[in-house]
């Protein structure tokens, strides 16, 4: 009697087991991941790519730039995502028929506008958008359910953690790497976004050197690093003017450095002057 009980017993013990095991199994395939944000998102208002760069801590500023880059410090930023591509003259179109904003003008010369009949004109639609200001730059991040990545953001998702002159490493500019010393030729003088895959930044994002350089968000000052939080830095909270980054094809390899910093009066619109978009990531 007591061995049909034992063999009763080890059974439903078997089959008990053989349960938990598929239970653990089960739950494991529908489990939520924390791993963390994925590594790229598409914007659905705009379609832009969007690439995630990593929270962490990286080197911001140079020693051997100009003034307004020292002393290169240390900044920690949370994880964010960036548009892998400048914000194209197709899409900007797309936020002025849906928002009914005004289009791109230069704020100097009209022959160096590139919107003849308020559109692109032909042959420019993956080309980065041009002649905006800060204003129409932070409108259309807005429109886009995005926002202008701050300065330090745009200085990490160019330069990465290794400390490197420029988006691809430590060589000056090769022709391949980036699009810069052009004159300007209408409708010819800019690359398509994403034209020279070599010039990827650490994170694979394009175009951070040269073709149109970019707005971002903070004011500028020329002592802020002296003064900048070691955490999630802002810029200043006031000023007269906002800073540009990244260079464009009209500048010399110099001025394409990660770490060059350039700024602009917010109402300037300037034929080499773009910007791309940020958001937090969620």
């Amino acid at each position: 009697m007591r061995d049909k009980v034992r063999a009763k017993m080890k059974t439903i013990t078997k089959y008990l087991l053989l349960l938990s095991i598929l239970i653990v199994a089960v739950s494991g395939a529908f489990s939520i991941s924390h791993a963390g944000p994925p590594g790229k998102t598409v914007n659905k208002k705009d379609g832009s790519e969007m690439l995630l760069i990593p929270a962490g801590e990286f080197t911001m500023g140079s020693e051997g730039g100009f003034s307004d880059e020292r002393p290169p410090h240390k900044v920690y930023l949370g994880d964010f995502y960036i548009d892998k591509y400048e914000i194209t003259n197709s899409q900007y179109k797309k936020f002025v028929e849906a928002a009914g904003h005004r289009i791109p003008v230069n704020a100097t010369d009209p022959d160096f506008d590139l919107w003849p009949d308020k559109k692109p004109m032909p042959g420019i639609d993956n080309q980065p958008v041009v002649n905006v200001c800060w204003e129409d730059a932070e409108a259309y991040c807005k429109w886009a359910g995005k926002r202008l990545p701050t300065e330090a953001e745009w200085e990490k998702a160019a330069r990465g953690t290794d400390n490197r002159q420029y988006p691809w490493g430590n060589d000056s500019p090769a022709k391949k790497g980036a699009r810069y010393e052009i004159k300007w030729q209408k409708d010819k003088t800019f690359s398509d976004v994403g034209s020279f895959a070599a010039g990827a930044s650490p994170y694979g994002v394009m175009d951070l050197a040269g073709n149109a350089s970019e707005w971002v968000a903070d004011w500028y000052s020329l002592d802020y690093y002296r003064q900048s939080p070691n955490k999630n830095p802002c810029g200043p909270v006031s000023g007269y003017h906002r800073v540009v980054r990244g260079g464009s094809l009209f500048d010399a390899d110099y001025y394409l450095r990660t770490t060059d910093r350039d700024y602009n009066m917010v109402t300037d619109c300037f034929r080499g002057l773009g910007f791309r978009c940020a958001r937090a990531a969620k």
